[in-house]
């Protein structure tokens, strides 16, 4: 199996050290793509969250957006969102930044 996924990804050649979360992700990213439903993948805009808006219909207006380039198996039963809040460090800016990002696998 070793050599099977180094001959289609050189980075798993040899006896270098690699960590389960890094051929998991391979992996399943493989999978995902070679299983994806999606044949005409169109272009999307990143969703933001806006003060004026419900933060839990722009939550799932990423993911409808998400899902128009990206709908497997994979997504259907192992990848979510979560919400990335972002603070100019300015004391005068004041700007905030809210967005949800799609994730496979969450680091610890």
């Amino acid at each position: 199996m070793k050599r099977a996924i180094a001959r289609s990804s050189p980075q798993f050649e040899g006896y270098q050290q690699h960590d389960a979360q890094e051929l998991s992700v391979f992996l399943l990213d493989g999978l995902h793509e070679d299983l994806n439903r999606c044949r005409v993948k169109p272009q999307t805009s990143p969703v933001e969250l806006s003060a004026d808006q419900d933060e839990d219909q722009v939550a799932l207006e990423a993911w409808q957006v998400h899902r128009q380039r990206n709908d497997s198996v994979i997504v259907d039963t192992i990848q979510g969102q979560y919400r990335s809040t972002v603070r100019c460090p300015e004391p005068h800016c004041g700007k905030v930044s809210v967005t949800f990002d799609p994730f496979m696998i969450l680091s610890i």
